[in-house]
């Protein structure tokens, strides 16, 4: 906890700080905001100093909550734009093995165009999954 607070408390009259600590019992993390006063006389000079405390505990959590969120956001989209920039290169993959299949192909280059043209399609599923799985996350 820093006590920097309170001298500006002093000298303008009234400070404030966060403090984060643990519970003893439970371990639970704890955020407090904590704001100092001055009470003072009539005639002004300071009798002593008064705190109020508010538990922020919850506040903290909505925002690290928030932060999270907006992190897999982010993920999110950028997963959507590398399956994008993938489904690109497999179109093309994927007609160039189409026009390969169709030629008169020894059968050892034919089992081969197969096997690249079945690996190309799990490639795709892949990246499309990827795309509907955005998709459905985006809808309300």
């Amino acid at each position: 906890m820093s006590m920097s607070f309170l001298p500006k408390a002093l000298s303008q009259g009234s400070g404030e700080t966060e403090i984060r600590f643990r519970h003893f019992k439970t371990n639970e993390t704890i955020w407090m905001c904590y704001q100092v006063f001055v009470v003072r006389d009539k005639s002004g000079e300071a009798l002593g100093m008064a705190t109020v405390s508010r538990d922020l505990t919850d506040e903290k959590r909505g925002e690290a909550a928030l932060i999270q969120s907006e992190k897999l956001a982010a993920v999110g989209r950028l997963a959507t734009s590398i399956a994008h920039e993938i489904n690109n290169p497999l179109a093309a993959i994927t007609n160039l093995l189409y026009l390969a299949l169709g030629q008169d192909n020894p059968p050892q280059v034919q089992e081969l165009l197969e096997q690249a043209d079945r690996e190309l399609r799990r490639v795709s599923k892949v990246a499309n999954q990827t795309l509907r799985f955005h998709k459905q996350a985006s809808n309300p």
